[in-house]
């Protein structure tokens, strides 16, 4: 039995972290030490060995092993690299989150930090952007198994801080293609928070990104998804939201409603350096209209409302608005609401208006009149 056999059996067969422990000390010796054309005439049985310890262990150290292992190894033998690289990315397409443990795709994450550290990004490029979207479906499905994004945000945030990698992500959000947004767009804001000069340079970027792939996405941001774009919202100007926001929040309100209250109600919500009283007409009218004929979006929409109400600083243009729903509710706009239904979600959406900043107890007053009138 040779080499490589004996640590396979010991690895699929033994229960003892000391004997596993082993296999790393041996293949450690015997690679760096003993034999120097041992890795590259097993570079890719080495590599799978490395991978199959990803799948199977559940213990720090020993996974701790494998990783360093696998750093020095890639450093040393470019074959090793490139059979660990195909290795990573075969393992983890499809659903990783079917055939790894929550430790055996995290390991996995860190061993694609590994290769792409060791990359030659000027000849490697479609190496790179392959293993970064790998690295982002890893990271969705972690999320989505509850492991706590500061435990996972070293890698992605490591790879926004390396040139090439950067311009990967960038790309790949730009062209719409490949992996999720999200998280690459929170690992970028991440840097720029901590980088002027960078944010300078790619906000426009992220913001366009931002608009396309997530205000005009297909997916409705839940509370984790939320989460990356807090730091997007607290820097927002007034001049990006009148520019960029408000006209993708228009467009998409009308094609994918879903997405876009719960878009404008994360963005609002985290923003409370915004004055949007020139957007309010607007965007509230369109609320309201989803608010009275789309159930499926009402409470959310009613969310969005009120978000646009806390940050519409002008108190003639909420005025405006109110008037405008009181309208449609006593019949002077419309004509007669016979749905009792109708009636009462005007009533609500003038009812959300009233959290406007220091203008409470004005708007609780039409408020009050609406309801009124809704029950009588």
């Amino acid at each position: 039995m040779s080499l490589l056999e004996g640590l396979r059996v010991t690895l699929e067969t033994s229960t003892s972290g000391k004997q596993q422990l082993e296999i790393w000390s041996r293949l450690r010796f015997t690679v760096f030490d003993e034999d120097e054309g041992f890795l590259e005439a097993h570079a890719a049985e080495v590599a799978s060995l490395v991978l199959e310890a990803a799948r199977r262990y559940t213990d720090n150290a020993l996974e701790r092993a494998v990783v360093v292992f696998a750093g020095t190894a890639a450093k040393r033998n470019a074959a090793f690299m490139k059979a660990l690289a195909s290795g990573v990315v075969k393992l983890a397409s499809g659903k990783p989150a079917h055939q790894l443990g929550r430790r055996g795709m995290f390991t996995l994450l860190v061993l694609s930090k590994v290769v792409v550290d060791t990359l030659d990004p000027d000849t490697a490029k479609r190496a790179l952007s392959k293993l970064i979207e790998v690295q982002v479906a890893l990271v969705d499905a972690l999320v989505s198994l509850q492991m706590p994004w500061r435990v996972i945000s070293p890698v992605l945030q490591s790879e926004a801080r390396n040139k090439q990698a950067a311009t990967v992500m960038l790309s790949m959000l730009k062209s719409g293609e490949g992996a999720p947004p999200h998280y690459m767009l929170r690992a970028l804001l991440d840097r720029g928070l901590a980088d002027a000069a960078f944010m300078a340079e790619v906000r426009a970027d992220l913001l366009g990104a931002f608009c396309d792939r997530v205000i005009n996405g297909r997916e409705r941001i839940g509370p984790a998804l939320a989460s990356c774009y807090r730091p997007l919202a607290a820097s927002l100007s007034s001049e990006e939201f009148s520019t960029k926001i408000a006209p993708a929040v228009t467009r998409s309100l009308r094609r994918t409603p879903e997405v876009a209250v719960t878009a404008l109600h994360m963005l609002l919500t985290h923003a409370p350096q915004l004055d949007i009283s020139t957007h309010t007409l607007e965007l509230g009218g369109i609320l309201v209209q989803q608010i009275r004929t789309k159930e499926s979006v009402r409470p959310m929409a009613l969310d969005a409302l009120r978000a646009v109400a806390r940050r519409t600083h002008d108190a003639g243009v909420l005025g405006e608005q109110a008037s405008s729903i009181r309208k449609i509710l006593d019949g002077s706009a419309e004509g007669k609401i016979k749905m009792a239904v109708e009636r009462a979600v005007l009533a609500h959406s003038l009812g959300a208006l009233s959290e406007a900043p220091g203008l409470g107890p004005a708007m609780a007053a039409v408020a009050a009149e609406g309801v009124a009138f809704a029950a009588g």
